[in-house]
């Protein structure tokens, strides 16, 4: 947990910074990790953590990666539908 919270920590910073692709990459590692502990990390919480990357994919101008991450939070948490619908008509 620890090493989770540093790495958000990180990522924040690079954000703050502009810095968007770095940022990209700390998430998705925190995402790769998540997905490879599924069996602790509940399908709502790792929904989350795909709404950041999503997010910051669309920073970094990623734009077909923005997309594949949104539909990862539908997938696994339905409940996020119209956020999910939200955001990809935000994207250009």
């Amino acid at each position: 947990e620890s090493n989770e919270l540093r790495e958000e920590v990180i990522r924040d910073a690079y954000f703050k910074a502009r810095r968007y692709q770095d940022a990209v990459k700390i998430q998705e590692m925190i995402v790769l990790f998540a997905d490879k502990e599924r069996q602790t990390y509940s399908p709502a919480y790792r929904a989350v953590l795909y709404a950041h990357l999503a997010a910051l994919y669309k920073f970094a101008g990623e734009i077909e990666q923005a997309r594949k991450a949104a539909m990862m939070v539908q997938e696994l948490d339905l409940a996020k539908k119209a956020e999910v619908e939200a955001f990809l008509r935000s994207l250009p």
